[in-house]
C-alpha cells in the first residue's frame, strides 16, 4: 500500500526587495525572520513553528516570507529590522514598511503567531 505524506511549510525567499514588490503587487503582508550565523534556536525556531503547523496554509496564502541573515551581505533595512535577539519575526505592512504588531522573540510560541496573524486580518 502507498501512502503520501504532505509537509507543509513556509516557502522562505530570501531576497528582500524582491519579496517586498511581491508584497505589494498580491496584497499580503510581509513576513520577515531575521537569523543569524551559527544560531541553534534559529533553526529550533523553523523546525517548531513553520513545518506542519495547523497555521502554515493560512501564512502560505496570506504573507509573503522572507528569511535575512543578519550577518551577511543580502541587501535588506538592517536598521528597520535591527535586533539583538535572534530569531525575530516581524509582520509587516508592504505599503507603508511598518510594523503590524510588535516583532515576537524566541522562544516563540505557537499561539502567539496564531494570535498576531489572526490581529492582522
Amino acid at each position: 500500500m502507498f501512502s503520501s505524506l504532505y509537509a507543509d511549510h513556509i516557502s522562505w525567499r530570501s531576497d528582500y526587495e524582491k519579496s517586498l514588490v511581491e508584497a505589494k503587487k498580491e496584497h499580503k503582508v510581509l513576513m520577515v525572520l531575521v537569523v543569524k550565523n551559527n544560531c541553534l534556536n534559529c533553526n529550533k525556531l523553523i523546525k517548531e513553528s513553520f513545518i506542519n503547523q495547523p497555521y502554515i496554509n493560512d501564512l502560505q496564502n496570506k504573507t509573503i516570507a522572507v528569511i535575512v541573515n543578519n550577518q551577511s551581505s543580502t541587501n535588506y533595512p538592517r536598521e528597520l529590522f535591527y535586533s539583538t535577539e535572534y530569531p525575530t519575526l516581524f509582520f509587516v505592512d508592504p505599503q507603508t514598511e511598518l510594523f503590524l504588531g510588535k516583532p515576537l522573540h524566541y522562544p516563540i510560541k505557537k499561539d502567539e503567531i496564531t494570535k498576531l496573524f489572526k490581529e492582522l486580518q
